[in-house]
Parts: structure tokens; C-alpha cells; sequence
């Protein structure tokens, strides 16, 4: 029973902050859809930096989340050199992706159609090579 409560109690923690970011999203949606003229396709530009965003947290992470609770709990390897080569890598990958993004911040922004307001691409990559590391 112990086990159970213990797993709820989990559960709740780690959960809280996904589903409350979704009901969030959820009502800003009509914000966003109101306030955002439809002419300017302002919605459209919120909806591609989220896609951005998972797509470069996936390539970030490496997929390192499984591997590491894989190799971590398998017993043959010492847990704390996995951490410790896993967050080595996914930080130097981090710190490259966001040297690099701030580099060629301006042709990264003519590219991908926010000429006008580069920074806000730039805080993105930081923020994204925040959440990476973290993760």
C-alpha cells in the first residue's frame, strides 16, 4: 500500500507540471486567436516556434532520456559515470548549438522568416539549450 501511495504521490508531481502547461496552452489558445490579427498569421508564427522547439529538444537531448535510465538501472555500469557522460555531452552538444545559433543569428532569422526580430530566435536557442541540459 506504502508502494501505491508512494507512486500517486510521484505521479502527481511529475505529472502536475505537464498537464498544467497543456491547460494552459489550451487557454491562451483563444487569446492568442482573438488578439493575434488573422492577416498577419501571427498564430502561425507561435504555432511554428513550438514546433521548432520540440523538434530541436529531440535533437538536443539525443534521445539520451531512455538510454540513460537503461544503462543507469542495468547494474553493470556505475551510475553516476553514465550521469555524468550523459550530461557532459548533451551540455557540450547545448553549448555548441547555442555558440553556434548566436554566430549566425542573422541569416538563422532571414531563414527562418523573422528578419525583423533576430533576438527573439536567439532567446529561443538559449532557452532551448537550457531546457536540454535540464532534461
Amino acid at each position: 500500500m506504502a508502494e501505491l501511495k508512494s507512486l500517486a504521490k510521484d505521479t502527481a508531481i511529475y505529472g502536475a507540471s505537464s498537464i498544467i502547461g497543456k491547460f494552459l496552452n489550451y487557454f491562451l489558445v483563444p487569446i492568442y486567436t482573438f488578439s493575434l490579427p488573422a492577416a498577419s498569421g501571427g498564430y502561425g508564427v507561435i504555432t511554428k516556434m513550438y514546433a521548432i522547439v520540440a523538434l530541436l529538444l529531440v535533437v538536443l537531448t539525443f534521445g539520451m532520456e531512455t538510454g540513460f535510465f537503461r544503462f543507469a538501472n542495468k547494474g553493470q555500469d556505475d551510475p553516476m559515470r553514465v550521469y555524468s557522460t550523459t550530461l557532459l555531452s548533451v551540455s557540450i552538444g547545448s553549448l555548441v548549438f547555442v555558440a553556434l545559433g548566436l554566430l549566425f543569428l542573422e541569416p538563422i532569422a532571414g531563414w527562418l522568416e523573422y528578419g525583423e526580430h533576430p533576438w527573439y530566435i536567439g532567446m529561443m536557442m538559449i532557452v532551448v539549450a537550457m531546457d536540454a541540459i535540464q532534461s
